[in-house]
């Protein structure tokens, strides 16, 4: 039960320091009236992820990488999997490695605990084989910014679950010079400007790219309903 002292604390800070204008000012992309501490670290915690402790080498990830290290992963949770599942086929009453392994199961682990992570196995499952049977071949050339990549596929997540919506960006023929609109590309061009003014690369090519990770990123949507 929540106590009064945890009603009454204030919750906590983000994970970064900044100005409080510089809150205000990507706050103020969404509507936001009034300082959302939620909010705050729902973006400190993408800006760390993506931008304040990038990997170097992150930027030269191909295809045929992703896919050997998925295969690796899926691999390993589909072992995982089978080995939270005893069944005796009565073939073998000997391999005692066996028993012991379902001893462990059903008496080291608890129902719930077990169905829980069997739930999220099947999960992980079923999405890496969907990313992996959708990944295109590796056709070489230069590898995408995945820094920007990665920023705003998780920027996207912050901002359904702080609006409830999902975030689009538009194209309006009639303005050439800013063709690219909407509340999620000014939310990410906010986050950019204070934490990445490097990676902002104007409306166009910005908003071409945000819109290429937003294709993807309601794809991996659909599929995580399904």
């Amino acid at each position: 039960m929540t106590t009064l002292d945890e009603l009454t604390r204030s919750p906590p800070e983000p994970s970064i320091k900044l100005p409080e204008k510089d809150w205000r000012h990507i706050e103020a992309t969404l509507g936001i009236e009034k300082p959302d501490p939620g909010f705050r670290r729902r973006v400190a915690n993408c800006v760390n992820l993506y931008l304040l402790s990038p990997a170097p080498q992150l930027d030269r990830v191909r295809p045929g990488h992703l896919r050997k290290s998925i295969t690796k992963i899926l691999k390993d949770a589909r072992q995982l999997r089978a080995d939270l599942v005893f069944e005796d086929d009565g073939e073998d009453q000997e391999d005692l490695q066996e028993w012991a392994r379902a001893k462990i199961v059903f008496t080291r682990m608890r129902p719930r605990d077990r169905e829980t992570l069997l739930s999220s196995l099947d999960q992980v499952i079923k999405t890496l084989e969907g990313d992996l049977a959708s990944m295109p071949p590796n056709r070489g050339g230069r590898p995408r910014d995945a820094t920007l990549y990665g920023l705003t596929h998780s920027l996207a997540l912050a901002y359904r679950d702080t609006t409830g919506k999902f975030p689009t960006v538009t194209y309006d023929h009639y303005k050439p010079h800013e063709p690219y609109r909407g509340r999620f590309l000014e939310f990410v061009q906010a986050v950019l400007t204070v934490f990445g003014p490097n990676l902002d690369k104007g409306n166009q090519a910005l908003g071409k790219a945000v819109q290429r990770v937003l294709k993807d990123w309601r794809t991996q949507m659909v599929m995580d309903k399904s």
